[in-house]
């Protein structure tokens, strides 16, 4: 009678660990967070070449929002971790992503919100995490936004940041007006990092050509700008070919030949446009 409690026993707790590790598996202790796992919310969130975000200071913001199956309003913000991976144990029911999910950083010595881009369609659909849900967002320092038309004339279709070159129809330093710029009078603007971007990754210059024509600079932004602090230089090509060089009113009635471009924060995520005015001398 000994041996067989004793081999009943053994069976009992053999069955014992066996459910123990069936359900640590639907809960999503696996370190795969690109597979869906039973109550679990998961992901990862890195640069746009699939590499975690390390820009210093960083600080990743995801927000998930549902209704549990007992009618519950529930939330939740999982940590992520410095791989970019996230794991959130979720109650049962239905879920969806917040549409404002940010990473911070610190730029020239201000705290900005960039907006993270979900990866595929389903990430504002409400999901049921019985199955297990799988959301990975991207931080992208440049390119199209999903909901812009891709106009180079606002800002707000894409990710990097834009500065707005105005003709300047009177030179304060000199109290007279200047001349008009003739129609296809070519405007080519070179920009030189004095700093790293926003990421922290080493800066490259950046050369933009455009048109002045109908009074008007076409297209009206030097857009898409990786975002760091720039010296802006600039030339007028005229359509006889001769070429003069732009001069920038830095301060009002001072007219130099390098302007200074720094970013001011956007009211909610991104940066303003910055607003250059230029001449040439007469």
């Amino acid at each position: 009678m000994s041996k067989r409690v004793a081999l009943a026993a053994m069976i009992s707790l053999a069955a014992i660990g066996g459910c123990g590790k069936s359900e640590s598996t639907s809960g999503g202790e696996s370190g795969d967070v690109s597979k869906p796992a039973g109550g679990v919310i998961s992901g990862k969130v890195t640069y746009a070449d699939g590499k975690p975000i390390d820009a210093p200071g960083a600080d990743i913001a995801i927000s998930v929002y549902g209704v549990s199956t007992a009618g519950e309003k529930v939330s939740y913000s999982p940590a992520v971790k410095a791989d970019g991976t996230y794991k959130q144990k979720a109650v049962p029911g239905s879920y969806r992503f917040n549409n404002m999910n940010t990473v911070k950083v610190t730029f020239d010595s201000q705290n900005v919100l960039m907006p993270l881009e979900p990866v595929g369609t389903s990430w504002n659909k409400d999901q049921d995490v019985t199955d297990g849900i799988v959301q990975d967002f991207v931080w992208k320092i440049t390119g199209r936004t999903p909901n812009g038309n891709g106009s180079q004339d606002n800002f707000t279709d894409w990710y990097g940041v834009s500065i707005k070159p105005m003709y300047s129809g009177y030179r304060n330093d000199l109290k007279q007006s200047t001349k008009p710029l003739p129609d296809h009078t070519k405007l080519t603007f070179t920009l030189k990092p004095t700093g790293p971007r926003i990421d922290g990754k080493p800066a490259e210059p950046v050369t933009v050509e455009r048109e002045y024509a109908n009074y008007g600079i076409k297209p009206s932004l030097l857009n898409d700008l990786p975002c760091a602090d720039y010296d802006l230089t600039g030339s007028i090509i005229f359509p006889d070919g001769t070429t003069r060089p732009m001069v920038f009113e830095v301060k009002y009635a001072q007219f130099q030949p390098v302007q200074p471009v720094r970013f001011a924060p956007g009211s909610s995520t991104g940066f303003w446009p910055v607003n250059v005015s230029f001449a040439y001398d007469n």
